[in-house]
This record gives C-alpha cells, sequence and structure tokens, in this order.
C-alpha cells in the first residue's frame, strides 16, 4: 500500500506528480503522531491540503531532521522539497491519494 502525491489547481487538473521514493505505511508511520499535517493524511483515503496548510506541512516534515543514530527513509526528504515546491502556488492544492 503506498500513497500517490499531486499538486492540482482548484479544477483538479495535476500540475506536478510526486515522483520520489514511495510512501508506503512504514513511511507514514514514521510521522509524529502530534503533528496536525502529517498525522492526518490517510494512507486508504484522500487527503487534501491547501495553500494555509501547505506550509505547516512543509514545517512538521522540516522538523523530523534525524537525531543521533536515526535515519529518516529518503522519502521523507524528497517529499518535503516536492511539498516546499508547493508553496505559494495560488489556487492550488496538495492531494495525498491512498489506496
Amino acid at each position: 500500500m503506498a500513497v500517490h502525491v499531486e499538486l492540482q489547481d482548484e479544477r483538479g487538473r495535476t500540475l506536478a506528480v510526486y515522483e520520489g521514493p514511495l510512501l508506503d505505511l512504514r513511511v507514514l508511520q514514521l510521522f509524529p503522531a502530534n503533528a496536525s499535517c502529517l498525522s492526518a493524511i490517510d494512507p486508504i483515503g484522500d487527503t487534501v491540503f491547501n495553500q494555509i496548510q501547505i506550509p505547516r506541512l512543509a514545517a512538521e516534515l522540516a522538523a523530523m531532521v534525524p537525531s543521533g543514530k536515526r535515519q529518516l527513509p529518503a522519502a521523507i526528504g524528497a517529499l518535503r522539497e516536492f511539498v516546499e515546491s508547493a508553496i505559494g502556488k495560488t489556487h492550488t492544492y496538495l492531494i495525498f491519494i491512498g489506496d
């Protein structure tokens, strides 16, 4: 089971697609439970973030820096880059599409 991520315009047209490493359940389970945006991503249904929420989502990903010897999957860094690229794009939404 994996989550697909797209940047869409207000009419639902796909503008960009996340093409980084797979976002599967193992990656999603690393998201902190107290992160308001990351913890809301539904691995089965669809989750939509608007332009007010996208910077918060990016900040939560940025806060997931490795501590000690813990290594984060490359998917988290790649997702962070994709999310940051969506900041400030008027009338767009990040859609996390679950299985």
